[in-house]
């Protein structure tokens, strides 16, 4: 008897997730793409890039955003995390 398989999140669905938690945890910190770039030491088009699910970054680059962000990598790859509670809470800071 075999056990039915779990799918895996399609590498395309993985760059989604991790742009949204990117910006979700940028906004949360009321960083700018700006002001990302100069803690992770990265162009901020390619910031743009990975938030938009344009690029696919590598694992050290995965590394210094989350440093920057104050995060263990593993926060960039939570699934379907939601932004609209990060944005309320930006919102609420200003």
């Amino acid at each position: 008897m075999t056990t039915p398989r779990s799918r895996a999140p399609s590498p395309h669905r993985i760059l989604a997730d991790l742009g949204r938690n990117l910006r979700a945890l940028r906004l949360a910190r009321g960083m700018s793409q700006s002001a990302l770039e100069r803690a992770a030491r990265l162009a901020r088009s390619y910031i743009d890039g990975v938030e938009s699910g344009r690029r696919n970054p590598t694992i050290s680059t995965v590394f210094r955003l989350a440093r920057a962000l104050g995060v263990g990598p593993a926060a960039l790859f939570a699934p379907r995390a939601s932004p609209r509670g990060q944005r309320l809470k930006a919102r609420a800071k200003r």
